[in-house]
């Protein structure tokens, strides 16, 4: 997506720390260390380290692989439902009334973006002599 943005706003030589430079992004074998590719000595596994200093003595040294054909929208994403509810009520004559009650809920695409909103709107109103109408607001 990034490649395609540069090249969107007409931008050339576009590099990513993580994912190289070129026409193309390049999809390294491990996230941490940075853009390390297979054999490269910093992805050695004997220097793995998730301990902080104060529990073993040396700094923390994290290897992380990044797992190929993971759909990380996928995984980010769902289908969300989306359900609204309404109920109105009116009626009257010289004196009118109507309440109106609404629901709605969306569970959102993306997680944890789900969202619940209940509303309600009473109005009275009242019919006076020569055609005057009393709305509260």
């Amino acid at each position: 997506m990034l490649w395609l943005e540069a090249k969107n706003e007409g931008l050339s030589g576009y590099t990513h720390p993580q994912f190289g430079s070129g026409p193309s992004p390049v999809i390294p074998d491990f996230i941490f260390p940075t853009a390390a590719m297979e054999g490269d000595p910093r992805a050695d596994m004997s220097r793995y380290d998730n301990k902080i200093a104060e529990e073993d003595g040396s700094d923390t040294y994290l290897i992380t692989r990044i797992s190929p054909g993971t759909d990380f929208f996928g995984a980010a994403t769902r289908n969300a439902a989306y359900k609204e509810y309404t109920l109105d009520i009116s009626g009257g004559g010289h004196a009118a009334y109507a309440f109106m009650l609404g629901y709605t809920k969306e569970d959102g695409i993306f997680k944890y973006t789900a969202s619940t909103i209940t509303v309600s709107a009473p109005n009275v109103s009242r019919r006076l002599q020569n055609g005057l109408m009393l709305e509260p607001t």
